[in-house]
């Protein structure tokens, strides 16, 4: 059942305040407020990932380009071998 408040304005006239409105207002932009709260959780977490993956990218090509490094240094001796 709506529950409304009567109220008198300054001009002397009277308006009605839903009260079930406001509440149903009030809870919706809780909701809104904990859904932003989740969003946030996620992009922290897709961030902190990425700084992961970017790090192991790093590491990866440094070990990949002293690997080749090395076997260029190899096929060359092998080159003035012959």
């Amino acid at each position: 059942m709506a529950r409304a408040l009567l109220m008198k304005q300054s001009s002397g006239s009277e308006s009605i305040i839903d009260i079930d409105a406001i509440e149903i207002s009030i809870r919706s932009i809780e909701k809104g407020v904990n859904q932003l709260g989740d969003i946030e959780t996620w992009a922290t977490t897709m961030e902190s990932n990425s700084r992961k993956i970017l790090e192991r990218i790093r590491i990866t090509t440094g070990k990949l380009n002293k690997k080749i490094e090395k076997l260029d240094r190899h096929a060359e001796i092998l080159g003035n071998i012959n």
